[in-house]
């Protein structure tokens, strides 16, 4: 989100439109049917030729393409409900799995997810920061989302915080340490640009390959420059910013100063 919001603050106000795979994973009746919901997350827990699909129509220009909507609350796909993007002048699709590849069939040829994308990211940390973030996070979303009756997780709204440690724990170990270890891992090295935080906190360059925790990639002409700004926090509750707040703000002045030149002289040619 932050990503999109500082694309969107070019001088030439380009339209970006952000897309998570969450909407293309199989519905939960599909993957209890199939025994896959302690799968989810994992490449056959997607509908992989709806999402090629929808990637191929907005790379062909097609207007109003649609992608269903993925409820966190419930755990699932939303039936009925659908996104549109029409047209954008960029697009962020967010996923676990838009960097992996699958056998192809013998008799034809599949393109990959990633044979859509102009550019791609990689964001990366240790296993530790990536499981102490997984167990703090369930913890706030037990004193928060769990609470609705409507969660799917609501089971869990009443647990201490021992009970909460090793129930996340247990998940933690069980399915997304497996899902990044066999899955996600694997697929950095296809990536055009890593970013990455260490256990150790210090924060290194972008041509060290891994450099600061976030990432924001600007596209102009046809090329990529990157931003060396970090990744807010989770929920965007707070961001930290390469030279503070102020000279990010500084920053977004000067964007809207150029904004309004541009605009200014187009103004004079039109007159």
């Amino acid at each position: 989100r932050i990503l999109a919001a500082l694309l969107r603050r070019w001088p030439n106000t380009p339209k970006v439109d952000l897309i998570a795979t969450d909407g293309f994973l199989l519905p939960n009746a599909v993957l209890t049917r199939e025994g896959l919901m302690e799968k989810k997350g994992f490449p056959e827990s997607y509908d992989r030729v709806e999402l090629s699909t929808f990637l191929a129509d907005i790379k062909a220009g097609g207007r109003n393409v649609v992608a269903p909507v993925y409820s966190h609350l419930e755990y699932d796909i939303v039936p009925g409900e659908m996104i549109m993007v029409d047209r954008p002048d960029m697009l962020i699709v967010e996923g676990l799995n838009v960097l992996q590849t699958s056998r192809p069939p013998r008799d034809r040829i599949i393109p990959f997810v990633s044979d859509f994308f102009d550019f791609s990211v990689y964001l990366d940390a240790d296993e530790a920061v990536i499981r102490t973030w997984y167990i703090e996070r369930f913890r706030r979303l037990r004193d928060t989302a769990f609470r609705d009756p409507k969660s799917y997780f609501h089971r869990y709204a009443t647990l201490d915080e021992a009970g909460t440690d090793a129930v996340a724990s247990g998940l933690w170990e069980r399915i997304n340490l497996v899902n990044l270890r066999e899955n996600i891992l694997p697929t950095r090295p296809r990536a055009r640009w890593q970013a990455g935080m260490r256990a150790d906190p210090t924060l290194r360059q972008p041509d060290e390959v891994h450099s600061p925790r976030v990432v924001g990639a600007q596209v102009q002409r046809g090329r990529i420059r990157i931003l060396k700004v970090k990744r807010m926090v989770e929920d965007g509750e707070i961001v930290e910013l390469p030279g503070g707040v102020d000279a990010f703000e500084e920053q977004l002045v000067e964007n809207d100063r150029v904004r309004a030149h541009q605009q200014q002289r187009l103004r004079a040619r039109v007159e």
